[in-house]
């Protein structure tokens, strides 16, 4: 079993090599995006945990900063987590643990792991509603990546293994819930991930019909009839792709091209080509791809 996080760790960092003295701009644009309190923020400009956890990451891999102090201060006075939603349990715990590691008592962690649990479903899995008996396969994947975050991973990871199976389409997709039937590119992406550190297993029909939602043009579909690619669905399927070891060289070009298409002047990325505003979710969805593209490209900007 291999480290998911630490996949995901090393293709942002790989991004940010890839930008070469581009990667300036990701600083400058974590720094305006980043408010007084040290959190980061919302596209609305409020502070907020789930675009908090993105910067997080980000900011993991670059030098630290005062700005990284704020942050760490930030994190260290959000508590335990009381009356947190699921993706705010989930952001912090994963925030925290990438940026105050060493001063994060063991008693934090089981009582944040505890909270996630919350969310759990009956067979194992999990939903962002408490007392679901339906999981989602990207609620399932982002739990994972918490639990082991905080080094509170279940003993064996068969059971998070046998919800995916669920959640497999004839056609190789996977769907984010057993009733939703059509498959969608974030899910089958989750899917690709986990069965491949967690068990060894390669999804060769998940992968190809991944690869039939990438764009001609460059990007991936969320969907097979979205109107258009978008950067959150190109970064992770180009990330699932690294990680079954694909050699992505007839999509490397466009899917870049796609990629730095959607740089703002503020540093940062945009969403989608009609998206006018960058955030800080978007610029790590960037990074991922871009990393995740890096063996094939090798390009510095």
């Amino acid at each position: 079993m291999t480290s998911i996080l630490h996949n995901m760790v090393h293709a942002v960092q790989d991004g940010l090599v890839a930008l070469g003295s581009g990667s300036d701009q990701i600083r400058s644009f974590l720094a305006a995006r980043q408010n007084a309190d040290g959190a980061f923020q919302s596209r609305g400009g409020q502070s907020d945990l789930y675009y908090t956890a993105f910067g997080a990451e980000i900011f993991s891999q670059m030098p630290p900063d005062p700005a990284t102090d704020a942050l760490a201060a930030y994190l260290a006075g959000r508590e335990d987590g009381q009356g947190l939603g699921f993706m705010d349990l989930v952001s912090l715990a994963r925030a925290r643990m990438r940026i105050l590691p060493q001063q994060t008592p063991v008693a934090w962690r089981l009582k944040l792991s505890n909270a996630i649990l919350r969310f759990q479903c009956p067979d194992g899995g999990f939903d962002v509603n408490p007392g679901s008996c339906t999981p989602s396969a990207t609620a399932t994947f982002m739990a994972w990546t918490a639990l082991e975050s905080l080094d509170r991973l279940p003993p064996s990871p068969a059971p998070f293994l046998k919800i995916l199976q669920t959640l497999e389409n004839p056609d190789g997709s996977f769907a984010n819930y057993a009733a939703a039937g059509a498959g969608n590119v974030p899910a089958t992406s989750a899917a690709i991930i986990a069965r491949h550190c967690l068990a060894g297993l390669d999804s060769p029909s998940a992968v190809e019909w991944l690869l039939e939602q990438c764009f001609t043009p460059g990007g991936f579909l969320a969907f097979p009839r979205s109107p258009l690619p978008d950067l959150l669905s190109t970064g992770i399927a180009l990330f699932s792709l690294r990680t079954h070891g694909l050699a992505m060289k007839d999509i490397a070009t466009p899917c870049q091209a796609f990629i730095e298409g959607l740089l703002d002047p503020s540093g940062g990325y945009r969403g989608h080509e009609l998206d006018p505003i960058a955030d800080i979710e978007y610029t790590y969805y960037g990074l991922l791809g871009l990393g995740s593209l890096y063996p094939e490209t090798g390009s510095k900007a």
